[in-house]
């Protein structure tokens, strides 16, 4: 069916929009595969242009074409025209979900939590090195306190071994006086004389 347009006192008839149809892929199709078929019909005497290319139509206005899809977002533009009828455009969006594009980010996302990974590993080895040397201060301070402890228990050994001797030799002297009290007030000693000479 004809549009007629009236311009001043003249009437123009204009033809219908050329008729386009693409039965697949569906609009926001995701795919794993590098190739999609896209199918659909319009006027059989159309030209059809399929992103920048030109394709074949069979008698009835049928075609059938395979495009590349490269990852991520991919748009399918149709336009046919045939005459003077107006062209009609039909623009599909199709992604291709690339494994290798989700295994880079996988490997980049692994990389960086490796490098963290790194990066503590060394922190604690840092704390592991200063834990080291903590250590080996302490062995030291402990071995000569050790030292310091037996020479400590030597001198302190010695001083007892002093000090019984010394309480020993007081309490001997003690004894003895006291002794020599209870004779002098028992009188079983007597002043050494010198009788007999």
């Amino acid at each position: 069916m004809m549009s007629v347009l009236a311009i001043g006192s003249s009437a123009v008839a204009v033809p219908p929009p050329t008729s386009l149809t693409l039965s697949a892929p569906a609009d926001n199709t995701v795919t794993n595969d590098s190739i999609i078929t896209v199918s659909g019909a319009t006027d059989p005497s159309a030209n059809l242009v399929i992103n920048g290319y030109l394709v074949a139509l069979d008698t009835s206005g049928n075609f059938t074409v395979v495009l590349a899809l490269r990852p991520g977002l991919n748009v399918i533009n149709a336009t046919a025209s045939a005459g003077l009828s107006t062209s009609t455009t039909v623009l599909l969006n199709v992604t291709r979900a690339d494994d290798s594009v989700s295994l880079a980010k996988q490997l980049r996302d692994t990389r960086d939590e490796l490098n963290g990974t790194q990066s503590q590993l060394r922190d604690t080895q840092d704390d592991l090195a200063s834990v080291r040397i903590d250590l080996t201060r302490t062995h030291n301070d402990l071995s000569n306190s050790t030292g310091t402890v037996a020479a400590l228990s030597g001198q302190v050994l010695a001083l007892s071994i002093l000090a019984t001797v010394g309480m020993l030799a007081a309490l001997g002297a003690i004894g003895l006086t006291m002794v020599q009290a209870a004779r002098a007030k028992d009188g079983d000693e007597a002043p050494p004389s010198n009788k007999g000479k």
